[in-house]
């Protein structure tokens, strides 16, 4: 699956009022990171920055490349989103200096009772399913405004938001196939490229996994601070690309 895609600002009319439910409340959150049980890191030779043919955001041949990997239900992931994702494709991918490929865990869903709703998984498995139909970007712009509106709303993980005909209802809006849609969700699929990110999380962060975690060209950012992507992109340090 190769799926190249570059969206313009589409994203402006959703982040205002996005930014306006949890830039306050959720920022504490930047700090304090969701960070799973560490499992080791993956000795193998990979560098977990790899490309596993995910969606792409932005121009494939851009000079820049930026990885990050989030947990759609991570808290800080939504204030991530809430307050820089938006900065970060204006002034890196909307103007050609570098392009963004998004890797997703789903550990959160181990913190909980697995008989409540596997949210994480079934946002990873929906976001997987709609890049099948180059909806990927579309997909994960509409979980994280659920996710943010139900965090402002008093709503903290598994509250029942992340499910089927969530999704259903986004690929509907999109125009896109839902039957087909259906069919993969339902199928196992995205299980290796679920697994294969939680992998590469590990190599890349040497088995102290945290979200969000971003890194551009090789060169880990912190991923709340626009001045580290910059310093990055413009070859201050001498990590070559990944």
């Amino acid at each position: 699956m190769d799926i190249k895609q570059s969206r313009g600002s589409a994203l402006n009319y959703i982040i205002i009022g996005v930014s306006a439910l949890v830039a306050i409340g959720l920022i504490v959150f930047a700090v304090l990171q969701d960070s799973p049980t560490p499992t080791g890191p993956v000795d193998d030779g990979r560098s977990g920055l790899e490309d596993r043919g995910e969606a792409v955001l932005g121009d494939i041949n851009a000079p820049g490349r930026i990885v990050e990997f989030i947990d759609f239900q991570c808290s800080a992931c939504v204030s991530y989103f809430a307050n820089v994702e938006q900065q970060v494709r204006e002034q890196f991918i909307d103007t050609g200096r570098a392009h963004k490929v998004t890797k997703i865990l789903t550990f959160i869903d181990s913190y909980d009772n697995y008989a409540l709703p596997r949210e994480s998984d079934n946002a990873a498995k929906a976001s997987y399913c709609a890049a099948e139909q180059n909806l990927f970007w579309e997909m994960h712009d509409a979980i994280f405004v659920a996710e943010a509106e139900q965090l402002a709303a008093g709503g903290n993980e598994n509250n029942g938001n992340l499910v089927d005909r969530f999704f259903e209802g986004v690929i509907t809006e999109q125009g896109g196939d839902v039957e087909a849609f259906e069919a993969c969700y339902a199928s196992s699929d995205a299980d290796q490229m679920i697994a294969q990110h939680m992998a590469d999380a590990e190599a890349a962060m040497d088995g102290r996994v945290s979200t969000p975690t971003v890194f551009v060209n090789g060169i880990q950012v912190n991923a709340f601070d626009i001045a580290s992507y910059e310093e990055a992109l413009s070859g201050e340090s001498s990590q070559e690309l990944q």
